[in-house]
């Protein structure tokens, strides 16, 4: 069964009473917010794991400014931050306590004192204005965020980047060029290379089918859509990625071992159905 990649895990949120709202507007994506921390504290024994990564919260009791722009978190609390500070005005403090899905917690106190409007830098909020290079330059940026977190075994948050990227490409204004093409596809592959690392087969399987819509001679997308089918019994499938991988590398043993499993795969799935029908009739 397949996983949904979680965004960030936000326990509780909610206002103090003390604090009273001077503003109505809201941070969006691109816009950067000054505000002030107290209070931060890791909850029980054990701290998020992915803490340490954070750019936003530091442990302890002391106050403390940090002015983080909303869209650019790279890691699950900061990203939970990014959702609590979404939701307040100008002036308002709130009481925080952020979760990294496995158990992990931080609390603490946040108080937005300003916010400096961006550019819309993620794509959501993307306006008419905007034009396509900037686009392009906002996905190459997240992409190789992506890749640095990769390289670390960060996958969870190198997908995040790489979805932010793929964001961008898709609110281009001139699509379908050989260019949007292979950043498109570049893009949506690594996605698909995270969630195999993830073992989150079905999203592996539907993201190399994207890829292969746009580049149906991708080896890459190829090879992992036919490792997806394998684990998921979809052996035909996987044999006839594989059959092709091999017309255009003949020894790509990836592509062998795959092709392998599926024809084993398949005999075993005819000699269950014969074994079915003649139960049937007998």
């Amino acid at each position: 069964m397949s996983r949904r990649v979680p965004v960030h895990e936000v326990i509780y949120d909610r206002p103090v009473a003390a604090a009273v709202p001077t503003g109505v507007y809201r941070p969006m994506t691109g816009d950067e917010c000054v505000l002030t921390l107290s209070d931060v504290r890791l909850q029980d024994v054990q701290p998020p794991a992915d803490y340490w990564h954070s750019c936003t919260l530091d442990g302890g009791g002391v106050p403390y400014e940090r002015r983080p722009v909303i869209g650019e978190a790279d890691c699950m609390v900061d990203r939970g931050l990014e959702a609590v500070l979404r939701g307040m005005t100008v002036g308002e403090l709130r009481e925080f306590c952020l979760g990294d899905g496995r158990g992990g917690r931080v609390s603490g106190r946040v108080q937005l004192s300003a916010v400096v409007k961006g550019r819309g830098a993620c794509v959501g909020e993307a306006n008419a204005k905007d034009d396509d290079q900037r686009k392009v330059d906002n996905a190459l940026r997240y992409k190789d965020t992506g890749n640095r977190l990769y390289g670390q075994s960060r996958y969870v948050d190198a997908f995040h980047r790489y979805r932010a990227a793929l964001q961008n490409v898709l609110f281009m204004r001139t699509v379908n060029t050989p260019s949007w093409n292979s950043l498109y596809c570049t893009v949506v592959n690594n996605m698909a290379a995270c969630q195999l690392r993830l073992d989150n087969q079905e999203h592996v399987h539907r993201l190399c089918t994207k890829v292969l819509t746009v580049q149906p001679d991708n080896l890459k997308a190829l090879v992992r859509r036919c490792h997806a089918a394998v684990e998921l019994k979809l052996y035909k499938s996987a044999a006839d990625d594989a059959r092709q991988v091999l017309t255009r590398e003949p020894h790509n043993s990836e592509a062998k071992r795959y092709l392998d499993e599926a024809e084993r795969g398949i005999q075993v799935q005819e000699a269950s159905y014969r074994d079915m029908v003649r139960k049937m009739f007998a």
